[in-house]
């Protein structure tokens, strides 16, 4: 087993762990979709009915939400609050509760205007505790390692079509 395989099995452990209880945690809650995330938008686990942001995938999913949390935490720095650790979006079908584990990770639950907002406001939080040790451990890992075991042919598939959807130039096709 080379270096790279033996990094990414140290790491598979505490992968497994998150998306077991982040699964049993859509469950409890009823979330659409969870999701484990790192603030630089690496997904590390995604789970609930795929139905929601179906048009999105994880990884463009993911970058938006890290960058959505990213802007609230600078805009409270503007407004003098260094200390933003969670942010609540309500739509008139969907809510959205992102919540920073550490200063590394985010929590983020997509949930249906039936849900009851306080039950998954304080499951979060419990999850979010919880969750702490186990992602402190992915910290401690390689994490070029876990990313490699992460982000398999669909991934790069997907990231490579962003890629394209992003830099493509009309006017080449116009021409």
């Amino acid at each position: 087993m080379n270096d790279d395989q033996q990094a990414a099995s140290a790491i598979a452990a505490p992968i497994k762990g998150i998306q077991a209880r982040a699964r049993a945690y859509a469950g409890e809650t009823r979330a659409a979709r969870v999701l484990v995330l790192d603030t630089g938008g690496h997904v590390v686990c995604d789970e609930g009915t795929q139905s929601v942001g179906a048009s999105q995938d994880g990884v463009a999913l993911g970058a938006l939400l890290a960058g959505v949390f990213s802007s609230a935490r600078q805009l409270g720095r503007l407004c003098d609050e260094d200390d933003i650790r969670t942010l609540f979006q309500q739509g008139a079908q969907r809510g959205v509760l992102t919540m920073l584990i550490g200063e590394r990770w985010l929590l983020v639950t997509i949930f249906d205007r039936h849900a009851h907002v306080g039950l998954v406001r304080m499951l979060a939080a419990q999850l979010a505790d919880t969750l702490a040790g186990e992602l402190a451990a992915l910290d401690a890992s390689d994490l070029d390692a876990a990313r490699a075991t992460l982000h398999s042919a669909a991934f790069r598939a997907s990231f490579d079509d962003t890629l394209d959807r992003l830099f493509h130039d009309d006017s080449i096709d116009e021409g």
